[in-house]
């Protein structure tokens, strides 16, 4: 018995830059893949199992985005609009109490839509960056599994979407304390999200860090860096 995966991925991108101060970036990328269960299996104990257990399985995925920078003195500014979509669909047939009958049934998509703006002013001794994100997650599942153990047959199955916001800020500088010697990058992120009452203030989830690179050699250089990180779990755990 063997699995057989295609996979089929694109990849787009395309510049365009209307005067020295202006440009417009595209960016397209995506993949189609399936897995499919070879039904050609001997009478071994292992291939049966395998039989039973793995699912076929169809997922497809696409990013696109719109990256508008706009260039003056020393400083870019981006405005960037961006979508993603995850489809995922995994079955299986199994021998159930000696009828054959599907055992799993799972489909889900996973969409995020964002838009986001920073704002980024370099000098020979030190740099600037400030910006911030707004970011609409939507999910929907459709599972249904059925498991044999010692206790007998147990059945899973449910429904559920969420749909929430999410939110955040950043603002950081670098200092270039010995040019190309040694520098030190120090900033901050709040994010916050409507998903629930405990994340909706983004002052109760700030990141700080600070990092610094001290070069010893042209070959040689030492790095550091420590901070505190603020991260939702998966769509699949919220929903």
């Amino acid at each position: 018995m063997a699995v057989y995966p295609v996979y089929n991925d694109y990849l787009l991108k395309f510049n365009l830059k209307t005067n020295p101060n202006h440009e417009i970036s595209f960016l397209g990328l995506g993949a189609i893949d399936k897995f499919r269960v070879s039904s050609d299996i001997n009478d071994s104990e292992i291939q049966a199992y395998l039989k039973e257990s793995l699912p076929e399985n169809d997922q497809w995925n696409y990013t696109f985005g719109i990256n508008n920078k706009i260039y003056s003195n020393n400083s870019v500014w981006s405005f960037i609009i961006s979508r993603s979509h995850l489809y995922n669909n995994a079955s299986r047939n199994s021998n159930i109490s000696g009828n054959e009958e599907t055992s799993l049934n799972y489909s889900s998509n996973e969409i995020s839509n964002r838009v986001a703006t920073e704002y980024v002013y370099t000098r020979r001794r030190g740099s600037f960056r400030v910006g911030a994100e707004l970011t609409q997650r939507k999910a929907d599942f459709d599972v249904m599994n059925i498991t044999v153990d010692g206790n007998g047959v147990n059945n899973t199955e449910y429904e559920s979407s969420i749909k929430y916001l999410m939110y955040g800020a950043h603002l950081q500088f670098g200092l270039y304390l010995l040019p190309k010697w040694w520098d030190i990058s120090m900033g901050f992120r709040i994010d916050g999200s409507d998903f629930s009452d405990q994340l909706n203030n983004p002052t109760k989830q700030i990141s700080p860090r600070i990092s610094s690179r001290i070069k010893l050699s042209n070959n040689l250089s030492i790095n550091g860096g420590m901070g505190r990180y603020y991260q939702l779990p998966g769509d699949v755990t919220l929903g």
